[in-house]
């Protein structure tokens, strides 16, 4: 069994709520709904990768969210419930983020279910270590 790094989570945690703070002001202040929804995907990724330091998994450069829940599906087949909701985040770490793929369509709308999305992760991975 893994030792739990919880110095190491919170590294990671901390980032997170960055991101994850800097979506809730943007939509709150009706801003731009493409930078809504990539803070909403990299806060994600940040509590998924906390998540896998924490039971001292060796992390890898990706930001496929369905990657890393795979890997911690295998430490707690629970997040398997979270595989449908957290990958459709996935499309905006590209489309948000350069010009070339950039969808112009992203409504305000669709931000706020990204970031209500990354809430529940975050409240889910918070919950697991015991945080929440």
């Amino acid at each position: 069994m893994n030792t739990k790094n919880t110095e190491q989570f919170e590294e990671w945690r901390k980032r997170a709520e960055e991101d994850y703070g800097s979506a809730k002001m943007l939509l709150d202040n009706n801003g731009f709904p493409s930078v809504i929804c990539f803070h909403a995907h990299q806060a994600v990724e940040k509590y998924l990768k906390g998540y896998l330091a924490y039971n001292d998994f060796e992390l890898e450069k990706t930001h496929e969210l369905d990657v890393l829940l795979k890997k911690i599906i295998k430490i707690d087949e629970g997040f398997a419930d979270l595989m449908e909701e957290t990958v459709s985040l996935n499309d905006y770490y590209i489309e948000a983020r350069y010009p070339t793929d950039l969808r112009e369509d992203i409504s305000l709308e669709e931000a706020e279910e990204a970031l209500e999305k990354a809430a529940n992760v975050r409240d889910f991975v918070l919950s697991k270590i015991k945080l929440l």
